[in-house]
């Protein structure tokens, strides 16, 4: 999942952390990997925090990327 958006500050997003270590911060927004995702729960930790959420992206892994996460190669 990623998300743009205002207030994306480092306070607003640590308690995210706990659910979801695998946050990164990217331009303008953060970068949120998990198996799985609560699309609810997400959004409403950060509007609660003040956060204005300007764009939202979810992609389902494809095989090749679960392939590249379970072995560390890619499909040739």
């Amino acid at each position: 999942m990623i998300i743009k958006g205002q207030n994306l500050s480092s306070p607003n997003i640590d308690g995210l952390k706990e659910v979801y270590p695998h946050i990164t911060k990217i331009d303008g927004g953060i970068k949120i990997e998990a198996q799985e995702l609560i699309f609810d729960e997400i959004v409403d930790y950060l509007r609660s925090r003040g956060v204005k959420i300007n764009w939202l992206s979810m992609k389902e892994p494809s095989l090749d990327d679960v392939f590249l996460n379970l072995t560390g190669e890619e499909v040739n």
